[in-house]
């Protein structure tokens, strides 16, 4: 959101007064900003950093009593860090998992705004700390044992889709290959990597078979993790050999991706999936189901209608809480022997602009209504530090926040951070209070 005028419909914009007194605080080099890397899985109390010495504040040379006033605050709680108001330490609250907290996501960052007090020493320290993946992950099929119908009139070369497992953590620790035991040497494994990161995953067939010699075989088939050591999945494949429906359906697509609204009734359509089968009668009426939705997707956050291969939204969808959903769909066709192909949906939730603005205005003042300010300070004397943030994404995130004063401005430090100074020297005798709204 980016039009101040939008704003007037969501709130009324804050209020704060400002009192003049006998001290105010320099506006020099105060803004300051720490990165750190935190390895996900670590336990509650972990420590981070310390925004004491890594933001070299300049409190060393301090005497002792003016040093055991320095206060750490945070303008905003956080569910997984914590800073220690006194000691100025940066530590977790929480075990945290990356994979349920970013799922998907390349860089995953928590950001605190610490302020620095008391008035005569403020700094703003903006701490930024990327949750690093480990692998504490293994790989998973979607099931562990897969029946696989094969015809003895069936070529030599000809390949059959299998479904690829899944690795809950981010590249390139999640999954990285695949290898396949066949005592027989009838059957060889075909990979092929995608442009996300995943892999489609075949069976062929490298000698005739026949029925009537042999009609079944054993085979095991392994996914590996890119992770140091590896870990690993199996999955049992029986392979039996069979007489008639000799072919499999064809998805139009390997890869079928979608964009939807979170705010979109239920029984909404996303997208359709087309599979045909050159075979005829039943053997050629292809029928679709879902056979595994990604690891934290509820199964039934999306359904598939069995005849037509459309996919809609069977419950309530929320870009906030997740942003991407990915299915397995199944086609097989509805012969005495059917042969199942997989096709990956990617369904990306798009946000909408339903979260309103939040202001939270620090006026670093005991009663946390007041801001104070000399009444002979030069003008850009600061006042108050303001904040801005919208829990929306994109442009609907993107916010604007300005003051309708002759004495007052409002100049922006970060994205969303504000600080209000004077525009002019004010006298005391003249009023002594202030009105300042914002919006």
């Amino acid at each position: 959101m980016t039009a101040v005028g939008r704003w007037s419909l969501w709130f009324r914009g804050w209020l704060c007064c400002v009192t003049l007194q006998t001290s105010v605080s320099s506006d020099g080099n105060i803004y300051h900003q720490l990165k750190y890397d935190f390895n996900e899985e670590q336990p509650a109390g972990a420590i981070v950093g310390n925004v004491r010495t890594d933001a070299r504040l300049g409190l060393d040379v301090l005497d002792a009593d003016i040093l055991s006033t320095v206060r750490f605050t945070q303008r905003q709680r956080n569910r997984f860090f914590v800073v220690d108001e006194t000691s100025g330490d940066i530590s977790s609250t929480r075990r945290i998992d990356r994979e349920l907290l970013c799922p998907y996501v390349v860089v995953c960052e928590q950001v605190l705004e610490v302020t620095v007090t008391p008035l005569t020493l403020f700094q703003l320290v903006r701490v930024v700390i990327n949750v690093v993946d480990v692998n504490d992950h293994d790989p998973v099929f979607p099931t562990d044992w897969l029946t696989l119908d094969v015809f003895e009139t069936t070529n030599v070369g000809s390949t059959f889709s299998l479904p690829e497992a899944e690795d809950a953590d981010s590249q390139p620790l999640s999954v990285s290959g695949y290898r396949l035991l066949d005592a027989s040497s009838t059957f060889e494994l075909e990979t092929s990597g995608r442009g996300d990161g995943s892999h489609e995953v075949r069976l062929r067939l490298t000698r005739a078979v026949d029925r009537e010699a042999r009609d079944y075989y054993a085979l095991m088939l392994f996914a590996v993790d890119g992770g140091q050591p590896q870990r690993s999945a199996s999955m049992h494949i029986d392979v039996f050999i069979r007489d008639a429906n000799d072919n499999s359906p064809t998805f139009e697509s390997a890869v079928y991706t979608a964009h939807v609204y979170e705010d979109v009734p239920i029984g909404t359509s996303v997208l359709s999936v087309s599979a045909y089968d050159p075979d005829e009668g039943d053997n050629a009426v292809v029928m679709y189901r879902c056979a595994v939705d990604d690891l934290s997707t509820s199964t039934d956050t999306f359904a598939i209608n069995e005849t037509t291969g459309e996919i809609f939204v069977n419950r309530s969808i929320d870009f906030e809480t997740r942003r991407i959903h990915e299915l397995t769909v199944v086609a097989e066709d509805r012969g005495p022997s059917p042969l199942p192909t997989f096709a990956r949906v990617i369904i990306y939730v798009q946000d909408v602009n339903d979260n309103a603005p939040l202001i939270v205005v620090n006026t670093l003042t005991q009663d946390g209504r007041h801001a104070a300010v000399l009444e002979n300070a030069p003008p850009g004397t600061f006042v108050s530090h303001v904040a801005v943030s919208d829990a929306d994404a994109g442009r609907n995130a993107e916010v604007a926040c300005t003051v309708n004063s002759p004495l007052f401005s409002l100049d922006a430090i970060f994205d969303a951070e504000f600080k209000l100074v004077t525009k002019v020297v004010l006298d005391r005798e003249q009023q002594t209070q202030h009105q300042v709204t914002g919006r």
